[in-house]
């Protein structure tokens, strides 16, 4: 497992995880993971946490034999929940979240207990618009705990450093 100093250093985990950089990574304590069956669903939404399988070979998924119930794994946790063995320093457990009624939305809104966010990172090519905006969402008396850092790329090596924002 990996340290969030050495996170940081590593642009291609953040290339990958924030949209090339693009994007916002949230960090989570760990009671999320206990937490996830208490989310507040509307009719048409789904939350479900999938720890990730990690492996050598891409897995086969027989579609025919999961539904006559011998096939223990759904496809979505073959194709969501399994990666590369070179990724297994993660540890990671995935959130799957499905709406139905909000397949069309760009942000579509996800509830969780806000108690449960530590920190909120931008990546270093998010456009100052999409930074105000999620400051203005973190600036509510609900998420005065959580903590807020843009990471820039280094002038002297190819790793990126952290600025604390709030």
């Amino acid at each position: 497992m990996f340290s969030e100093k050495q996170i940081f250093g590593n642009s291609l985990f953040w290339a990958n995880y924030a949209g090339k950089h693009y994007g916002v990574c949230m960090k989570f304590n760990g009671e999320i993971i206990e937490a996830k069956n208490s989310y507040h669903c509307e009719e048409g939404e789904f939350v479900s946490s999938l720890p990730i399988e990690y492996c050598e070979e891409i897995p086969e998924f027989n579609y025919i034999r999961y539904r006559l119930g011998s096939e223990k794994k759904s496809s979505v946790q073959y194709y969501f929940g399994t990666k590369s063995n070179e990724w297994k320093y993660e540890s990671e457990v995935r959130f799957i979240y499905e709406n139905y009624n909000a397949r069309t939305e760009k942000y579509p809104q996800v509830r969780f207990d806000t108690d449960l966010l530590e920190k909120v990172y931008l990546g270093c090519n998010l456009q100052e618009t999409e930074i105000n905006k999620v400051c203005e969402i973190l600036a509510s008396k609900e998420y005065q705990h959580v903590d807020i850092s843009r990471l820039v790329k280094s002038k002297k090596s190819f790793q990126l450093i952290e600025q604390k924002i709030r």
